[in-house]
């Protein structure tokens, strides 16, 4: 199992824009996720910071259609939020920072 983890910061006041923005392509996320054969995804927010972790059975492995189809979604978000996180390169998990696991 490999372990997935993104975050973003929302742009001050957009959270609620952010939202909506989920909800418009949150189908198109859950079959991308789907795709990936992800499980236990989950998504938080704390103020304007944005939270996400999943899991998949192995590597990850974005094809080039995969990174249109984010492409897609951002552009849909217009400047909604930035990202902290690198898209498409793993975060590292904070248990890995402290030697945890």
């Amino acid at each position: 199992m490999e372990r997935h983890a993104f975050a973003m910061k929302t742009k001050e006041k957009m959270m609620n824009q952010f939202k909506a923005n989920l909800g418009k392509v949150w189908s198109r996320l859950t079959a991308f996720l789907d795709a990936h054969q992800a499980s236990n995804f989950s998504m938080w927010s704390v103020e304007d910071m944005v939270f996400g972790y999943f899991e998949t059975p192995g590597e990850l492995v974005y094809t080039e259609e995969d990174k249109a189809e984010v492409a897609k979604w951002e552009a849909e978000f217009a400047g909604v939020y930035d990202w902290i996180s690198t898209p498409f390169q793993e975060m590292r998990l904070m248990y890995e920072e402290f030697g945890v696991v």
